[in-house]
């Protein structure tokens, strides 16, 4: 039954392995079907090292293929539908972290991640057999990361047409950064009440970067406002607000270094932001709790304007080189 989960436990009857085992199946709905998942806890086994043989592919850095590994220490077992065994060394208690994700899950994160840095152009077409290729996959687990993509507003996908990466419209983006200048502000605000000294100094040094590269008038606009958003997110994971930091994280997915890039696309924009950069620093460094607020607000506003001009250009060349 989708949804649902049973969890047995049991004992070996060897004296050689005590302890005790737990198996639970999870039963998923997916867009295919149901989604099974087989984990086996707290594996006994005489003293030894986990051992694997077999090289593993790209699409499973956490994974082998069913019968290539052999096991002398407790463990966990993690059985997905893509036919693979997941072994997480287990000598202790086990980390949800150290639990590999299924393998929709972590195609997902990686085409998440190239979206994010550009590495995927927003309006690129997204092929499940090129992607399938690239992970040594078969199309199935792309097709589910696609639609875990899409449900993030990452990608659309379109009846017969396939996938493509989503792109804002002018209006998104000006509605994008209205949200974001009223969000940032306020996740600066709690940074400067609540940061520890620790992480003031390690802010310091972050923000540092910006101020290095618009030294140089030959800086690329994609390298600088990565680092300005080094700053940014550093911040904004350490305000002490995670549902902020959740709502901002999922903002900054959609292209949106594409626009701090086109916000910063003149030497004069990146030193004017570096000059602001150092009055907001100085203002979270004294603790200014509402004045940071109000600066990072203006950041996010001139920022705004700027990515808002560059748009304006743009459609004007592409209406005046458009045949007659």
């Amino acid at each position: 039954m989708p949804g649902r989960r049973i969890q047995h436990k049991d004992r070996f009857d060897d004296p050689g392995l005590p302890g005790e085992m737990t198996v639970t199946i999870d039963l998923e709905p997916v867009i295919c079907g149901t989604e099974l998942h087989i984990e086996l806890a707290r594996i006994p086994a005489r003293p030894g090292r986990l051992k694997v043989r077999g090289p593993t592919g790209p699409a499973s850095p956490h994974g082998i293929p069913l019968g290539e590994g052999s096991r002398r220490a407790p463990g966990n077992l993690r059985l997905c539908v893509d036919s693979r065994l997941y072994i997480v060394d287990n000598m202790n208690a086990p980390r949800e972290s150290d639990i590999p994700p299924p393998l929709p899950v972590f195609l997902a994160e990686k085409l998440m991640a190239e979206i994010e840095d550009l590495t995927i152009a927003p309006g690129e077409r997204l092929s499940e057999e090129a992607i399938a290729q690239r992970f040594g996959v078969s199309r199935a687990p792309v097709r589910e990361a696609l639609r875990l993509l899409a449900q993030e507003e990452l990608v659309l996908i379109e009846p017969r047409r396939g996938a493509r990466v989503l792109a804002y419209t002018p209006q998104e983006a000006s509605e994008m950064f209205e949200m974001r200048a009223v969000l940032y502000a306020l996740g600066v605000e709690l940074f400067a009440r609540r940061a520890t000294e620790a992480e003031l100094d390690e802010y310091v040094e972050i923000a540092r970067r910006p101020a290095e590269l618009a030294a140089s008038p030959d800086v690329a606009p994609s390298t600088f406002a990565a680092a300005t958003q080094a700053v940014s997110a550093f911040t904004l994971a350490h305000c002490g607000n995670q549902r902020l930091t959740n709502t901002m994280r999922k903002l900054t997915r959609r292209s949106f270094r594409h626009y701090a890039a086109l916000a910063h696309g003149t030497p004069e924009r990146r030193v004017e932001t570096v000059r602001e950069g150092r009055r907001l620093r100085d203002a979270i460094l004294a603790r200014q709790a509402r004045e940071a607020g109000e600066i990072a607000r203006m950041i996010v506003e001139r920022n705004h304007r700027e990515v808002m001009r560059q748009l304006a250009l743009a459609h004007a060349s592409e209406f005046m080189a458009a045949p007659a």
